[in-house]
């Protein structure tokens, strides 16, 4: 029975589509929504509307739709696909067109835009219909040994399923999409294992080629498709484009009666490079054989051309043998235009060596000739000549090669009597050197150790081990601990100065556990290639002695400066100690009167000041008798304290906070009394940078590997960083009252100490004044 004037009757498709909904075979096409023309469609759909003998489906403007789907339901499937959007997707069950027994087939229709280009409009639109199994051909009722087959074929697809899962090679099916002109130009994933995803980077299923890969290369739809059309298996390999290459190797059949393509493949990306890497390899090879064999050609050029034009003279011997097969004499086979121009020789080739140079057979040449090619050695010899009547070096040489000797000789003479110049210079400058009394190194940076010394290191540093041969490191042992970041500075200089320039720098050494000052002057010996320095030299000058001489002009030109400064001061400090000490007495007497005890504290301040201040006028007026300072074992804690005691009432009276951060022994080499005095000076200065009530005093001490750093640290108005660099200037002070004799003598009275002060300040924030003594070891005592 058919539904009206519209309803398209297929008697001769029935059972296609009978067979399609057994095996469960999709109906894929693809429709224009605007138009509802057909644009593109599966082997299965074309063979169940007859699609190749019926071009109506594609001229027809009436909508394809309409032409296989039961007019009650196409208003049902319209509203469907018009609710669609990017991305989504709809299911429908909707009856064909068709009578099976009576009754319409229906189908469920799978719909969703077909956006293969990304196409922000839903233009045309994918379907994947399935028959339904309650159509009329469905109800049909199975005999027991059909039901036995189907179980069987069950068990046999479940095989299937678990030996394509477990396969390490990629597995698809795909189903193609034609066109009207039935051409192939996309296919559908039908099925994939999971090793599809591992070789090919996704997973598919579900889309179509295109909508997965716009770009697609088109070339695959037509193997793909001769594939499906011939029913014959192809095996071949691929390149692939996407974000990067890929090669495949591919197996594809088709399968079914449809024209569904089964692809087996397996990404050989890898391999293939390998195989690019190999044949780069062997063009490369090929093109190094073929250099090679050019620069051999040009080798054995050249070596002809050396061989003509060498400056020795030089020919190739063959042996002669004997009964015995022993060598007796060299034949001749070739010789130099050096032998012929040169030494004026006649006809030589084919003559036998001892025919050609009896001297040299006199001489023994010919023996030792023999010798060397029988042992397969080089032969190198010197002689002298008198045949001419003066004497004359000649350099032999002779090379066994197979059964040839090639054997040349050459005038040295002119090159002899400039080596023997050479050591005759060399022995004299050698001889020099061992007469100066500087000590003169040449230290090799490359392997840092000493190149040359013109005298015995053991003897000249006390070692008792008379092969010593210091490293460069051990060097820099031997000088002092304060001048090492000096001595380092001048081996930098010596690193980038040229080669003609001369730098000096003065430190002491540790000779034989004494220090010594030393003048050192350094200059470049020798550089590497790349032109790097590689060895200096260095003169060693003792200057310790002069050393004394400019201390004991310092020490006088102190004594004179300070018996002016005493002059000056005894002359301006006299009367006013005396009117303080006077008008103190007056007033202890006044005060005592009344009994005002808190005023006593005060006057006992002052009269110990005035005391103070006129026992130090006697101290520079007897400092004729200047001496120098005497080091010895000194508790630096023990210093601070006593100091502390003398500066007492001067931080009482300015309520000053005292923090005091030491052990109660760091030992060092010092004067105690002469460093209280300096110790004293800074801890005054401190205190008068310092507001009254708000000052913070910090004493602190730190022993590191060589060293004692006292640091005296105040939160004063601080200096500037211009003030900073002339602290220690004679008569420099910042105070507007000041003499500026003070920190000069500071510095003084540490120099003797052989300590270095460094000074950190700040404007309004305060200074820090650093201290390095020499830490006192066992050996100093």
């Amino acid at each position: 029975m058919l539904y009206g004037e519209d309803v398209v009757d297929f008697p001769t498709k029935i059972e296609a589509w009978k067979e399609s909904a057994k095996q469960q075979q999709e109906i894929l096409f693809v429709v224009d929504n605007s138009s509802g023309s057909l644009k593109l469609f599966n082997d299965n759909c074309k063979d169940v509307f007859n699609l190749e003998g019926n071009a109506s489906w594609f001229e027809d403007s009436l909508s394809f739709l309409k032409k296989i789907i039961h007019p009650e339901d196409f208003h049902g499937i319209k509203t469907n696909i018009d609710s669609l959007i990017k991305g989504s997707e709809s299911e429908i069950n909707t009856r064909a067109r068709i009578l099976v027994q009576g009754k319409p087939i229906v189908f469920n229709f799978q719909i969703r835009p077909y956006n293969f280009n990304n196409s922000e409009t839903n233009e045309q639109i994918f379907f994947k219909a399935t028959a339904v199994k309650e159509a009329p051909f469905f109800a049909k009722k199975f005999s027991q040994e059909q039901l036995d087959i189907a179980e069987v074929l069950q068990e046999s697809t479940d095989k299937y399923a678990t030996l394509v899962a477990a396969m390490d090679e990629a597995f698809c099916i795909i189903d193609l999409l034609f066109n009207k002109e039935f051409k192939v130009i996309d296919y559908f994933f039908v099925e994939t294992n999971p090793a599809f995803k591992t070789h090919v980077g996704s997973h598919s299923l579900n889309k179509t080629m295109l909508e997965i890969d716009p770009g697609h290369d088109k070339t695959w739809f037509e193997i793909y498709g001769e594939i499906a059309n011939t029913g014959t298996a192809k095996r071949f390999q691929k390149e692939a484009e996407d974000r990067v290459k890929y090669w495949f190797d591919l197996y594809a059949f088709r399968i079914g009666t449809h024209k569904q393509v089964a692809i087996l493949f397996r990404n050989i990306t890898k391999q293939k490079e390998e195989e690019e890497k190999i044949k780069r390899i062997n063009e490369d090879l090929e093109k190094r054989i073929f250099k090679r064999t050019q620069q051999l050609q040009r080798s054995k050029d050249l070596l002809q051309t050396v061989f003509d034009e060498s400056t020795a003279a030089t020919a190739v011997f063959e042996p002669v043998r004997d009964e015995k097969k022993k060598i007796k004499d060299f034949k001749i086979i070739q010789v130099n235009k050096r032998i012929v121009d040169t030494y004026n020789a006649g006809p030589l080739l084919g003559q036998y060596f001892s025919e050609a140079s009896p001297y040299a057979v006199e001489i023994g040449m010919l023996k030792k000739l023999i010798e060397a090619h029988e042992e397969g050695k080089l032969l190198e010899w010197e002689m002298t000549s008198e045949r001419t009547g003066t004497s004359r070096w000649y350099r032999v040489n002779a090379t066994p090669q197979k059964n040839l000797m090639i054997f040349s000789f050459e005038d040295i003479t002119e090159r002899k009597e400039e080596e023997q110049k050479l050591k005759d210079s060399l022995l004299f400058k050698r001889s020099m050197a061992k007469a100066s009394p500087d000590l003169i190194l040449i230290l090799n940076l490359n392997k840092g150790v000493l190149h040359y010394s013109n005298r015995s290191l053991a003897d000249f540093f006390g070692k008792s081990d008379q092969d010593w041969q210091p490293h460069v490191r051990e060097l820099l042992a031997v000088i002092h601990p304060r001048e090492r970041r000096k001595a380092l500075e001048f081996h930098k200089n010596l690193l980038s100065a040229p080669d003609d320039d001369v730098l000096a720098i003065e430190f002491q050494l540790n000779i034989k556990n004494s220090w010594y000052w030393f003048n050192i002057r350094g200059k470049v010996f020798q550089r590497n290639k790349d032109l790097s320095v590689c060895e200096y030299m260095l003169f060693l000058q003792d200057i310790t002695e002069q050393k004394k001489i400019q201390n004991a002009l310092i020490d006088a030109e102190k004594l004179s400066i300070k018996g002016e400064v005493a002059r000056t001061l005894a002359h301006e400090l006299r009367n006013p100690l005396a009117s303080i000490g006077m008008a103190t007495d007056v007033l202890r007497k006044k005060l005592k009167e009344e009994n005002t005890a808190q005023a006593e504290n005060y006057l006992s301040i002052i009269k110990r000041s005035a005391k103070a201040l006129n026992n130090l006028v006697n101290e520079l007026l007897t400092s004729t008798n200047y001496q120098h300072v005497a080091l010895k074992k000194t508790n630096l804690s023990e210093v601070l304290e006593k100091t502390m005691v003398q500066a007492a009432d001067r931080i009482y009276l300015t309520g000053i906070k005292v923090i005091k951060n030491y052990r109660p022994e760091h030992f060092i080499l010092a004067d105690e009394d002469k460093l209280k005095i300096a110790i004293l000076n800074l801890i005054v200065n401190a205190g008068e940078a310092m507001k009254p009530l708000e000052g913070i005093l910090t004493l602190k001490v730190e022993e590191k590997r060589e060293e004692v750093v006292l640091s005296i640290s105040d939160n004063g108005c601080g200096f500037t960083s211009d003030q900073v660099s002339k602290l220690f200037d004679a008569f420099y002070t910042s105070k507007p009252s000041g003499v500026g004799i003070g920190l000069s003598s500071v510095k003084n009275i540490l120099e003797e100490h052989d300590a270095i002060i460094d000074v950190q300040s700040e404007p309004n924030k305060g200074s820090t004044f650093t201290i390095s003594f020499r830490r006192y070891k066992e050996e100093d005592s």
